[in-house]
C-alpha cells in the first residue's frame, strides 16, 4: 500500500480493507458474484428464475428457481455438476460476452419458453431443462450452439451455427435441420454485426413468427468493410486475427432479411441492401402479430428512424412512421413496438410551442426537451417523466393497455412507473430512489434497488395487485463487502447541468490539504454520477488513499435533459472538458482544503481519452494523467458512435480535427508542461483497437513529450482477467502517489 498518501492524515479505517481491495474487486469480479440476476418470470407466474452463484467466492452462476407457491428457493441447474463450467467458450459466445461486457461464468444466460422449458448453452452444448421435472437433456444438434431462442408455441429451438441458422424440435430424434446457410465466409446469418451489438444494442440476428413457422433471419454482407487485424506480439508464432471493423466515415457492412420455413426448409430474400438503403443500420426487428414483423430502421447519419411493415410474402415494406431530429435519434430499448392502443414509440418532445432552433446543430438551451411516450406520434406522458425505456406491455385488459417504463429521475435516480396507453396517467412504482430495475409478468414483478446507503442490491419479488407492488420475498444475496463504506457527497451545478459527487477520505480533518483525483464519466450516454453503493467503491477506495475524489457527469450525460446530451455535437473535446474544469473550481470553493497545484486525472475508453485530453490541452489545470485504452484518433473509431457526434469525416472534416489527440500531441508548443502521462491499453482489444495508444506514443515521441506506455497482453476492453484488474489498480495508485507527492 502506497503509505506517503497517508502520511498526513487521521485516517481510521483498516489499512488491511484497502490493501484486499484491489484483489477483492478482481476476484469478485467488481462485486458482482454472488448477486442474483437475470431474471425471468414463467407465463403462469407459478416461478421466477435468476442466475446466481452458490457463494460470493464462487464465480459459476447456477440457475435457481423461486417457487411462487410454497415461497422457497431451489437450484435448478449447477453448471459443475456437468463438469463444464470450465469449458472453452466459441469464438461467437466471447464476441457476444466482449460486446454485452459479461465477464460472469457458467450459465450467463438463458432462454424460458411458454411451456415451461430453458434452454441453455454449456460447453458450446445445447441444453434443455424441465422446470417441474428438472429433466435435464442435452440436445443432439451441431455445436457450438450459439444463441438458442424458442420459438413461440415452445415447440422449436433455433440457433446459430457458425454463420448458418438452424433449428431443432426436442420432442423429435434427429430432428436438427438447417435453415439458413451462409453463401460465402464474409457473409453471417442470424448473428448481429459489431455496429449492432456494440453500439445499437441488438444482440440478436433471427426472429420467430408467432405461429412459430417462420424465421426472419438477418443476413450480413461484411465483404466490403475494412480488415483490421489483432495480434497478439507475446506469441510471435501466433498468427493475428482478422477482424472487420467499420471505422468513421468507412463501410458498413450490408444487411437484408430472409425470410425461412421452419415445415419445407426453404428460404426466401425478402429484402435486399438497396431495399435497406438509405437506412444502414437494423435496429430491431419486432413480431408479435400476424400482420407482419415490425421493422425499424436508421440513417447513417442517425437523423431518422422509420419504422415499417415487413409484407413476408412479397418483400414490401410499408411505412408506418418516421421519426426524426436535427442531432440524432436516440435508439431506445423496448421501442417501437405495437400495442392494442396503437404503435408505441419514444420520441423527443419540447416543452414550449416554439419551433426547434438550431445552431450548428446543437440545441438551443431555451427548448426544454423530454422524452415523451407517444401512441401513433401523439405524446401521452409529459415534461414531468422523461421516458428512459420500456421493459414491457401488459394488455390483459384489451381496453386499458399498460407499459411499465423505467423514467429518469433527476439529478441521480432512476424508477419504474405504470403508463396506462389510453389516458397517459403515469403511477411511479417501487422505490422513488435509488437506481431501480425490473422484470414484470401481468401479476408478478421483481424489483432491483441499489443505492448509495444500499451495498449490493436487493431484488424484490412482488405480486401486482390493483396497479401496486406488494412485497413477497427478497432473494438471497451473497455478495462481497468492500470493508469500508462510501460517503459521497453530491452537488448540482446549474440547476443540474453537471451532477458531481466527491468523495473524501474517511474520516479527513476538513483542514489538511488533499491532491484531487477527477474519476470523470464515460462520455455521452453514460451515467455515473448515480445513487448506487458498488458502483463508487474504487472512487473511495482512492479517496482513502489521501486523495479528494471528483466524479463528474458533463455534457452529453442522458437524463440531465435532452439539450444537453445534444450540446456535444459536433465537438467531443472542449465542451466536455470544461464541464470537468467548471466541477474541479466548483468543488474547490465548497472544500477550501483541495490542492489546485496537484490535479490527477484518470479514466477508460471515453474517460482515457478525457484524461489524455486533459494534460495535453489543459496542462495548467489538470498536473498528470492515467489514460486507459483512449480514442486518440476518432477516425479509427467506429461510423455509428463516432459519426453521431461528429457526423461524416468527409462533411465535417474540421470537427475530427479538433477533436484528435493525435493532432493535439504533433503540435505541441516547445514550452509545454510535461505532465506525467500513463497510457494502458489491452493489445487483445478490437472495441478501441491499440493502434489508439500506439500512435499517440508515437507522436508524443515526436513533440519530445515523455510518458508511460503499459501494453496489456490478450486483454481486451474489459479487462476480464482477474489479476489483470487486481494489479491495474495498484499500479494506478503507485502512478499517482509519485506524480501527487513528490
Amino acid at each position: 500500500m502506497a503509505e506517503g498518501a497517508l502520511a498526513f492524515l487521521n485516517v481510521n479505517i483498516s489499512p488491511n480493507h484497502l490493501e484486499q481491495f484491489p484483489q477483492l474487486y478482481a476476484t469478485s469480479q467488481r462485486f458482482s458474484s454472488g448477486k442474483p440476476r437475470t431474471f425471468q418470470i414463467t407465463d403462469d407466474d407459478s416461478s421466477v428464475l435468476f442466475c446466481r452463484a452458490q457463494n460470493r467466492d464462487d464465480p459459476t452462476l447456477c440457475l435457481w428457481r423461486f417457487d411462487t407457491t410454497s415461497g422457497t428457493e431451489h437450484l435448478l441447474v449447477n453448471p459443475r455438476d456437468l463438469q463444464l463450467e470450465g469449458s472453452e467458450l466459441s469464438a461467437a459466445e466471447q464476441q457476444r460476452r466482449e460486446r454485452a461486457r459479461e465477464s460472469g461464468g457458467g450459465i450467463v444466460s438463458y432462454r424460458l419458453s411458454s411451456t415451461g422449458h430453458v434452454c441453455f448453452v454449456l460447453g458450446q452444448a445445447l441444453y434443455l431443462l424441465d422446470i417441474q421435472t428438472e429433466q435435464l437433456q442435452e440436445l443432439q444438434t451441431e455445436t457450438p450452439v450459439f444463441d438458442p431462442r424458442f420459438s413461440p408455441d415452445g415447440s422449436h429451438i433455433g440457433y446459430v451455427h457458425g454463420t448458418d441458422v438452424r433449428v431443432v424440435t426436442p420432442s423429435l430424434p434427429k430432428s436438427d435441420r438447417l435453415v439458413f446457410q451462409s453463401p460465402a465466409a464474409d457473409i453471417s446469418i442470424g448473428r448481429a454485426d459489431f455496429i449492432a451489438a456494440e453500439e445499437i444494442g441488438r444482440s440478436r440476428g433471427f426472429w420467430w413468427s408467432p405461429d412459430s413457422r417462420l424465421l426472419i433471419a438477418a443476413e450480413v454482407n461484411e465483404s466490403e468493410v475494412q480488415q483490421w487485424w489483432i495480434s497478439q506480439p507475446s506469441q510471435p508464432d501466433a498468427a493475428p486475427r482478422p477482424l472487420r471493423y467499420p471505422p468513421a466515415g468507412g463501410t458498413n457492412s450490408t444487411t437484408r432479411l430472409l425470410v425461412g420455413s421452419v415445415e419445407t426448409q426453404s428460404t426466401e430474400t425478402v429484402t435486399d441492401p438497396v431495399e435497406m438503403s438509405p437506412f444502414e443500420y437494423l435496429v430491431s426487428v419486432n413480431w408479435t402479430d400476424h400482420n407482419g414483423p415490425l421493422i425499424s430502421r436508421q440513417s447513417r447519419d442517425q437523423r431518422e428512424v422509420t419504422i415499417s411493415r415487413l409484407d413476408v410474402s412479397t418483400g414490401q415494406m410499408i411505412d408506418l412512421r418516421s421519426v426524426t431530429d436535427d442531432a440524432w435519434v436516440d435508439i431506445v430499448t423496448g421501442a417501437p413496438c405495437e400495442t392494442t392502443a396503437g404503435l408505441l414509440t419514444i420520441e423527443n418532445r419540447r416543452v414550449t410551442k416554439d419551433p426547434a432552433i438550431y445552431e450548428n446543430q446543437a440545441i438551443c438551451e431555451n427548448q426544454a426537451i423530454y422524452k415523451a411516450l407517444c401512441i401513433d406520434g401523439e405524446a401521452i406522458t409529459s415534461p414531468e417523466f422523461d421516458i428512459r425505456s420500456v421493459l414491457s406491455i401488459n394488455e390483459s385488459d384489451e381496453s386499458n393497455p399498460v407499459a411499465v417504463v423505467s423514467i429518469w429521475a433527476p439529478p441521480k435516480s432512476q424508477t419504474l412507473a405504470f403508463v396506462d396507453l389510453v389516458t397517459g396517467t403515469v403511477r411511479l412504482v417501487g422505490p422513488n430512489s435509488g437506481i431501480n430495475s425490473g422484470v414484470f409478468s401481468k401479476s408478478t414483478s421483481v424489483i432491483t434497488e441499489t443505492s448509495s446507503s444500499l451495498p449490493g442490491a436487493t431484488s424484490t419479488i412482488n405480486q401486482i395487485v390493483g396497479g401496486t407492488l406488494q412485497p413477497v420475498h427478497t432473494i438471497k444475496n451473497f455478495h462481497h463487502t468492500a470493508g469500508f463504506e462510501i460517503n459521497p457527497t453530491w452537488i448540482s451545478i446549474d440547476d443540474g447541468a453537471i451532477e458531481v459527487a466527491v468523495f473524501l477520505p474517511d474520516d479527513h480533518d476538513g483542514q489538511s490539504r488533499l491532491p484531487v483525483l477527477m474519476d470523470p464519466y464515460g462520455g455521452p450516454h453514460a451515467r455515473r454520477v448515480a445513487d448506487t453503493h458498488d458502483g463508487h467503491l474504487v472512487s473511495q477506495w482512492f479517496a482513502n488513499h489521501g486523495y479528494a475524489v471528483v466524479v463528474a457527469d458533463g455534457v452529453g450525460t442522458p437524463g440531465r435533459g435532452v439539450h444537453r446530451e445534444h450540446q456535444v455535437w459536433g465537438d467531443l473535446a472542449t465542451p466536455v472538458l470544461n464541464d470537468q474544469i467548471q466541477a474541479l473550481d466548483t468543488v474547490a470553493d465548497r472544500f477550501g482544503f483541495l490542492d489546485l497545484d496537484k490535479v490527477a486525472i484518470r479514466g477508460w475508453s471515453f474517460g482515457g481519452y478525457l484524461a489524455a485530453l486533459a494534460v495535453l490541452a489543459r496542462p495548467d489545470r489538470f498536473h498528470c494523467a492515467i489514460s486507459g485504452a483512449p480514442v486518440t484518433s476518432w477516425h479509427l473509431y467506429d461510423t455509428h458512435y463516432t459519426e453521431r457526434y461528429l457526423g461524416h469525416p468527409d462533411t465535417y472534416p474540421e470537427h475530427y480535427k479538433q477533436t484528435d489527440l493525435l493532432h493535439l500531441a504533433e503540435n505541441l508548443p516547445q514550452d509545454h508542461p510535461h505532465r506525467p502521462l500513463l497510457l494502458i491499453h489491452g493489445l487483445a482489444d478490437d472495441n478501441v483497437v491499440a493502434a489508439h495508444s500506439l500512435q499517440l506514443s508515437t507522436a508524443l515521441v515526436g513533440s519530445g513529450y515523455p510518458h508511460q506506455v503499459l501494453p496489456l497482453s490478450g486483454v481486451t476492453h474489459m479487462t476480464p482477467q482477474a489479476v489483470v484488474a487486481e494489479n491495474l489498480l495498484r499500479l494506478q495508485l503507485d502512478f499517482l502517489t509519485k506524480a501527487t507527492q513528490s
